[in-house]
């Protein structure tokens, strides 16, 4: 039996008098960070997920939780989750969520894929053209590095190098800096650091291809701005063939900005960046 808001219990048999209509299909945002990397194995395709929306969220006011079995596996995508969101705060559909896609073998942003929906009536047809709406996507995945692991500097297609550069810090406390310059990755600490406390070669980095996996597919906005005039300031720089990134935030930070923080820790192991995870989530 499966409890749906506004229709009651619903048996196996009587599910199948409805269709689904999808109103969003993603992956799960921010997985690796909850419970979502431990709960993977048992996890299976068809699996219902609960929704719970955090209005109170100080990174992202439509921000929606993802729980399996109580647990917390992730969110919704920041760039994606709004319209779920008003749906949820009005409570004007009686929205489901399910796990549609599991691959375990892929980066941890990819691991999981779900849709969210509701239930229409086989008996009152869809409008022309609506159809659309009842289709089930299959997953892009980020392909993997060619054989030997490792990641071009640059770009076969125009020959152009690969950018990168990440700031964070404040004016009282501690700033941090990466800056990719050939095939090093540039690392210093301190406001006014002029010669860099680490030089990364990207080139034996098993690490740095899946930073320029998760740049490559995320999408973030130009600014995320606070009201808060001191604490924390970050801005990102990438580019990588036809994808560009130049972002900046103050004391505000995307949804799976932890996830960024969490590969570049990785990558600059063991120098890591020593800011309290506090900071950012």
């Amino acid at each position: 039996m499966l409890s749906v808001t506004g229709l009651g219990f619903l048996s196996v048999v009587q599910i199948k008098e409805f269709q689904k209509i999808y109103l969003l299909q993603a992956f799960v945002a921010g997985f690796r960070f909850h419970k979502g990397m431990e709960l993977l194995p048992l996890m299976q395709e068809s699996d219902v997920l609960e929704l719970r929306r955090e209005p109170a969220n100080e990174h992202d006011p439509f921000a929606v939780a993802l729980y399996w079995q109580q647990e917390m596996i992730g969110y919704l995508p920041a760039d994606s989750n709004e319209t779920i969101a008003k749906l949820l705060d009005a409570e004007a559909l009686p929205l489901l969520a399910a796990i549609t896609h599991l691959n375990r073998g892929t980066r941890p942003w990819e691991n999981v894929a779900v849709a969210i929906f509701y239930l229409h009536s086989k008996e009152k047809p869809l409008p022309a053209g609506a159809e659309y709406l009842t289709w089930l996507e299959e997953p892009v995945y980020t392909p993997y590095p060619p054989k030997g692991g490792k990641w071009p500097t640059t770009v076969e297609k125009d020959e152009e190098a690969m950018e990168f550069s990440f700031k964070i810090g404040g004016f009282l406390g501690d700033n941090y800096k990466l800056v990719l310059e050939d095939d090093g990755l540039f690392y210093s600490e301190g406001m006014y650091s002029i010669e860099p406390a680490a030089i990364i070669d990207i080139k034996e980095n098993k690490d740095w291809p899946m930073l320029v996996d998760f740049l490559t597919v995320c999408k973030w906005e130009e600014a995320y701005d606070s009201d808060i005039l001191d604490g924390t300031q970050w801005n990102l720089k990438f580019r990588n063939g036809e994808k560009k990134i130049e972002c900046y935030g103050s004391n505000n930070y995307p949804a799976d900005f932890k996830e960024l923080v969490g590969l570049i820790n990785k990558i600059i192991h063991p120098q890591e960046i020593g800011w309290d995870d506090d900071v950012v989530m």
